[in-house]
């Protein structure tokens, strides 16, 4: 009996594909290159040379997806309220809007390790299913479709390069190797096709060429980009494969047809694909991506402005109205630095109000207004998706047959009008009447147009929208309820991330996240090591350290800001460390954010002048001191706002004018008014401690010199949150 002949190996796409690949334009779009020497079957390319990636100019067929991206976007927001709404707004809008997006790449890698396994079942080897949760569920269909089919696999992940000119229309042979041209023509790309397998099963007899997709249960739908992108590979000039440790150029083989194989967790289903039908459908679709793309608006044009004469404006004086103002600013001194801020932005507010009032009172002669003549009746304008799909038709005539012959309904405007601005869009009734025009010529040209009327298929999706909407929030509300009582081990990678976040905050910020989340309060968690910590424990605790963490870096970006303005005061490349030693001391008693406060009033008062340093101390010069306590009207005035910034900073209020002078911090705070920090003396920490207490500020607020914000003390773990 003589043994069955080996399967042929599989030829599979080159080891690195990067190699092949380029990012171009500001977008990072994946365009394709081939840096392969000359051979039998292709000339070198040129160094420059790249083709649009197969998946971009399949991108330019229209799917209407706006209402599926609104979908996802408003699921998302409705199912994960806790993870946006702590947020700004501007973090919580780019969070929600990215829901399809993360949908889309979640499905993406999906596919990628659906077709890992199907090689390996193929092959005779079992997957591990703990090493696949995503994929998992669609084990058991994958080895009936290997069982039903018994594919020999002959390619697989291989790149497929068209660099040569488009091919009449009347050529339905994909597959064949054409003189490339160089350099690219307005018909080259590139791409990556999933696998073509040699099938001996029913009605399926030869080498087909495949694309899978994973889809969810129940849905076993197919675009037509799909098959035009089975086309493009069935049409390339040739392949790129792995042989002998390296890439080399391969012919196109010729294939028996086509298949799209969609699989879900329930079943698989074949749907052949006619590839010449389908290449044409690409080279059509290529031409109007490279229509698309065609700059047809210039630089704005500038021209001369004429000089428009106004007939004068007759000024009435304004009346003496009474200030609104009255009684709002007091004649003599502020008590604070607070209250002076508070008097200038009152006086300038007057000003601006008295300027207003003077404007208000100029006017014209009233005159009676001109009946408004009847309007038309309002047009109602077709949808953008059917203004959108006619304008396809249209130009995918113009780019297969230049020279057809199409009779434009009578008073109707044309695409081009609309553009210009000399006609409104069309109403429905307008968008039949030029379908109906085009239709005898799309059947004439066997043109691969036109997709549905998108009003049909919006009424049968709307449909099945409230079908599938149904369906999945009964199945979400079905698996949040699980997910929310299934506690997570502590070694999971999750909680071991969540930890070490913690324990990287600075101590006041632990602190403050240990008291909110730890203890017996109403947004408590367990202990992270305890193992009974759930999805919606972590996701509280992660709100928070978001939260914080972003308040940390924003003291880190005020310090490092602190630290350059001291270094371009003294003329150095980092700030003196005599210096930040002394405003580190002098701060250290407060709690780090009214710390970052002081310290930064302090360095704008050595700006200004009425501060100098020495070394690891901060006094006021003469010349200062004369200077501020004289912008006070007096001595008395002086020590009346000094007495009220010492209380509002938690300080000592002082006795007199020398010793208000002696501390260097109100001496910050009472010449800088605008950097007074609004705060009060039950959030500061007195500065009766130790003068040796550790200053908050300086980690990592106001760092030693040489020393790095990043290199901060990690507080000891001290609550049930921490990994102790």
């Amino acid at each position: 009996m003589t043994a069955p002949a080996p399967s042929p190996p599989i030829l599979r796409g080159p080891a690195d594909p990067a190699t092949f690949r380029v990012e171009v334009g500001r977008y990072k779009d994946r365009w394709y290159h081939d840096p392969l020497p000359g051979d039998d079957i292709a000339p070198a390319a040129g160094p420059d040379d790249a083709y649009p990636a197969v998946s971009i100019v399949k991108n330019s067929w229209p799917k209407y997806l706006d209402a599926w991206t609104a979908a996802e976007a408003a699921a998302y927001a409705v199912d994960n309220v806790a993870s946006w709404s702590s947020l700004d707004r501007t973090a919580a809008i780019d969070l929600i809007k990215g829901a399809s997006s993360r949908t889309r790449d979640a499905a993406a890698a999906r596919g990628t390790e659906i077709h890992r396994l199907l090689e390996q079942i193929a092959d005779g080897h079992e997957p591990n299913a703990a090493l696949i949760p995503d994929a998992e569920p669609y084990l058991p269909v994958l080895r009936q479709l290997v069982a039903d089919l018994s594919p020999v696999w002959v390619l697989s992940e291989v790149v497929a390069i068209r660099r040569g000119a488009p091919r009449g229309m009347d050529d339905t042979r994909p597959g064949g190797t054409p003189e490339p041209s160089s350099p690219p023509s307005a018909a080259s790309y590139g791409g990556t096709l999933d696998a073509a397998w040699q099938l001996d099963v029913g009605p399926l007899t030869g080498l087909y060429l495949l694309d899978f997709k994973t889809k969810k249960p129940g849905k076993h739908d197919v675009y037509p980009d799909a098959a035009a992108q089975l086309g493009a590979y069935a049409d390339a000039d040739y392949y790129v494969v792995e042989e002998g440790g390296q890439a080399v150029r391969a012919p196109v083989p010729a294939f028996t047809g086509g298949l799209i194989i969609t699989i879900t967790p329930e079943d698989y289903r074949l749907h052949p694909v006619d590839l010449a039908e389908a290449a044409i459908t690409f080279r059509t679709l290529r031409a109007f991506h490279e229509r698309v793309k065609t700059k047809v608006v210039g630089r704005h044009v500038v021209v001369p402005r004429a000089e428009l004469k106004v007939p004068p404006v007759p000024v009435v004086a304004a009346p003496v109205l009474p200030d609104p103002f009255d009684g709002l600013v007091s004649s003599t001194p502020a008590s604070s630095p607070a209250d002076l801020i508070a008097q200038h932005r009152t006086e300038t507010v007057v000003a601006a109000g008295a300027e207003r009032v003077a404007v208000a009172a100029v006017g014209q002669p009233e005159t009676p207004a001109a009946p408004a003549p009847p309007s038309a009746p309002p047009r109602i304008p077709a949808s953008e998706a059917r203004r959108t799909w006619a304008y396809m038709r249209l130009v995918a005539i113009t780019t297969a047959v230049p020279t057809a012959p199409i009779v434009w309904p009578e008073g109707v405007a044309t695409f081009r009008q609309i553009r210009e601005g000399s006609a409104g869009p069309h109403t429905d009734a307008e968008i039949d009447a030029i379908v109906a025009a085009l239709a005898p010529i799309e059947a004439a040209a066997r043109l691969p147009f036109p997709d549905e009327d998108p009003a049909i298929e919006a009424a049968i999706e709307a449909a099945r929208s409230a079908k599938r909407l149904a369906e999945e929030s009964q199945r979400q509300v079905a698996e949040a309820a699980a997910s929310a009582r299934t506690p997570i081990p502590a070694d999971d990678e999750r909680v071991q991330t969540l930890i070490s976040r913690l324990t990287a905050l600075p101590d006041d910020l632990f602190d403050l996240i240990s008291a909110e989340l730890a203890g017996d309060g109403p947004h408590a968690i367990p202990p992270l090591t305890s193992g009974r910590c759930t999805e919606a424990h972590l996701a509280v605790l992660d709100e928070w350290l978001t939260v914080m963490e972003e308040r940390a870096e924003e003291r880190a970006a005020r310090v490092a800001a602190t630290l350059a303005a001291l270094a371009e005061l003294y003329e150095t490349d980092t700030a003196p460390p005599d210096v930040v030693a002394a405003i580190d001391f002098a701060v250290s008693a407060f709690p780090p954010d009214l710390a970052c406060d002081l310290g930064e009033a302090i360095v704008e008062a050595l700006i200004i002048g009425t501060l100098e340093a020495a070394v690891d101390t901060l006094g006021v010069s003469n010349v200062g001191a004369d200077h501020l306590v004289a912008s006070y009207g007096s001595k008395a005035a002086f020590l009346a706002a000094a007495k009220a910034a010492a209380k509002a900073t938690g300080l000592r209020p002082p006795t007199s004018t020398a010793a208000a002078l002696s501390d260097p911090i109100l001496v910050a705070v009472m010449s800088v008014a605008d950097g007074t920090p609004e705060t009060t003396a039950a959030d500061a920490t007195p500065s009766g401690g130790p003068p040796d207490a550790p200053a908050l500020v300086s980690v990592p607020d106001l760092p030693a010199a040489g020393a790095s914000p990043s290199a901060a003390p990690v507080p000891a773990p001290a609550t049930p949150l921490d990994a102790a």
